[in-house]
């Protein structure tokens, strides 16, 4: 999932968090708030904010490249208009997807695999018993759960490096 990230320096990020939510709103847009967090889902995509202290941290996520531009234009023009006489500068960087994290992570998660499946069968070759095998499998179920929960926590296995978006 294409993900854009952007620091609005302000020290009124709450109320613009505020109005961004509510602006959603208004425009038919589901938009939760809860004190200093903020999050807008868009058809085919979603805005994260955060607001603290000195800036409006927000977090692009989208179905692809298109919509991700699309949804980065309403933000930004946005928040520009709702600086009035003191615009808002919104600065992107983009978090771009790696091509070769899914293959290195799938060739990881067979090897995980094949450990645990040799250990499993040697287990089983010196007489250990059924549960024992059961518990090994049970700790590998475990270990892909968790791994999904970062996958979909981060929307992303790895760094990613910022580039500048205008």
């Amino acid at each position: 999932m294409p993900t854009d990230i952007a620091r609005i320096e302000t020290d009124r990020a709450e109320r613009f968090l505020k109005q961004f939510c509510d602006h959603a709103r208004a425009m038919g847009v589901r938009a939760e708030r809860e004190q200093s967090q903020g999050v807008v889902a868009f058809p085919d995509g979603r805005c994260t904010l955060t607001a603290e202290a000195t800036a409006l941290l927000v977090q692009i996520e989208a179905t692809d490249d298109q919509a991700l531009r699309r949804i980065r234009d309403i933000v930004t023009r946005d928040f520009q208009r709702f600086g009035g006489r003191t615009p808002l500068a919104v600065a992107w960087s983009h978090r771009p997807r790696s091509r070769w994290v899914a293959p290195v992570v799938a060739v990881g998660v067979l090897i995980a695999i094949a450990v645990h499946a040799g250990l499993a069968g040697a287990a089983l070759r010196r007489g250990w018993t059924v549960p024992l095998l059961v518990a090994v499998l049970a700790a590998v179920a475990v270990k892909l759960v968790a791994l999904l929960v970062v996958r979909r926590k981060t929307g992303h296995f790895g760094h990613h490096r910022p580039t500048a978006h205008g």
